[in-house]
């Protein structure tokens, strides 16, 4: 994961729901394609989700999982979420 994703990531974790807002719409976007770095978001929405408790968070992360193509990463990435 590069320097400028890695910072969006880190904006996740701002005060300011705005901030977290535009960071993870910027995630989304370079999402559009396939990436190396995949599971680190689900990682990282996790995270997120744990610390904010905002359901719309994992609803849109678990939609997200289902539009993998791959039944293996689909499972991998959906098991982020059973953690804890």
């Amino acid at each position: 994961m590069d320097h400028i994703i890695q910072s969006y990531f880190e904006k996740l974790e701002a005060k300011d729901k705005q901030d977290q807002y535009e960071a993870y719409q910027m995630i989304l976007a370079a999402t559009e394609e396939k990436v190396d770095w995949v599971y680190e978001i689900w990682e990282g929405l996790k995270s997120l989700y744990d610390e904010l408790g905002d359901e719309d968070i994992k609803q849109k992360a678990l939609l997200l999982i289902e539009l993998e193509d791959e039944s293996k990463y689909r499972k991998k990435y959906a098991g982020v979420w059973k953690k804890n």
